[in-house]
């Protein structure tokens, strides 16, 4: 049976407001509605114009109803509210030796602010993750280094599908770091690592694309998986959490050394729940990869370029071969060289 908000839309925003806006309704509403209905009833009775008065009161108080319409309007948006906040983290600097050895007990740990309460991204992204399994990143930086403290509370039955790099790294647990130093939202760099300290680097190169587009057991299109890069991690496990240290050089990035704001974001995978977890929120639809749903990292003095990431790759090959059929003698060859790998910009 239709009730008599189904038949009345209007009464919905009416009960909304009385409730929410008493000191408004007993001052103004009221007596204005009150007084209106009284000049109609009069006016059909005497002069049989209510059309007429009730248009000269719309127009007389417009303002007033236009303002009750735009303090209305925000409440059916809240739902939404949290993809639309973009966190940030001001990161400090230090002179102290940061040993990575995955137990994050070097003082300025606990010196710089944590970025935490991390959100739900998948399957649902309308509320935080539970407390029991929530995330916590500290940052800091020296010249040559971006140094990264991880905690991932959760009981120690982790999904780790292979120790191999790069292989299979969104299928069990682990923690990633999107970073876009020069902020626009087009390009930027993944780094992550699972509970048994397994790296992943890639590129994002583009857009990702949605959820529902990606295929089972592919990465998202705008990810370049064949980057690699030399950077630093360890990982300790405990019953209820493990934790990793993370050491990106610097010139492993391309960045702005006159940005004072970066486009950062964390998230964690946890295959148990088959959910994931991102710091600044990321809609359902989209994948945690995505610059669009980025954070603020914010450089109080940006780090300085350092010099570009040459590298030399020696090898050698070597062949032995001999054609029975025609008896000739044994041939050998041996090749030698260097394989060079030199960024064009930095």
């Amino acid at each position: 049976m239709p009730t008599a908000a189904c038949l009345f839309p209007g009464l919905n925003a009416w009960f909304y407001l009385s409730f929410h806006f008493k000191p408004l309704f007993a001052k103004v509403i009221k007596p204005l509605v009150r007084s209106s209905l009284e000049a109609i009833i009069f006016h059909s009775i005497y002069e049989g114009s209510p059309m007429r008065i009730l248009v000269e009161i719309v127009l007389q108080y417009r303002r007033a109803v236009i303002g009750v319409f735009l303090c209305f309007m925000p409440v059916t948006g809240m739902g939404a509210s949290q993809n639309q906040y973009e966190p940030g983290y001001s990161i400090q600097r230090t002179n102290e030796l940061v040993n990575i050895d995955g137990m994050l007990s070097e003082s300025i740990w606990n010196e710089v602010p944590v970025a935490t309460g991390f959100w739900m991204s998948y399957p649902v992204d309308d509320r935080k993750a539970e407390a029991k399994m929530q995330t916590e990143v500290r940052l800091t930086a020296d010249d040559q280094f971006l140094y990264i403290g991880v905690v991932c509370y959760g009981p120690q039955d982790y999904v780790i599908k292979t120790l191999k790099r790069d292989a299979e790294f969104k299928d069990g647990d682990g923690f990633g770091v999107v970073l876009d130093p020069v902020n626009e939202k087009t390009n930027g760099f993944v780094f992550g690592v699972n509970p048994a300290g397994v790296q992943t680097e890639l590129l994002v190169t583009g857009q990702v694309g949605r959820r529902q587009d990606l295929e089972p057991g592919r990465l998202p299109r705008g990810i370049n998986i064949a980057w690699d890069n030399k950077w630093f991690t360890e990982v300790t496990n405990h019953p209820d959490r493990w934790i990793a240290e993370i050491a990106i050089p610097f010139k492993t990035l391309r960045f702005d050394d006159t940005k004072k704001t970066w486009g950062v974001n964390f998230f964690r995978l946890d295959a148990r729940s088959n959910s994931i977890h991102t710091w600044s929120p990321v809609p359902i639809e989209f994948n945690e990869f995505d610059l669009g749903y980025t954070g603020e990292l914010l450089w109080g003095t940006p780090p300085a370029k350092t010099k570009r990431n040459l590298a030399i790759i020696p090898y050698a090959r070597t062949s032995i071969s001999k054609d029975y059929e025609t008896a000739d003698p044994v041939a050998y060859d041996f090749q030698a060289g260097l394989d060079a790998k030199i960024p064009v910009t930095s």
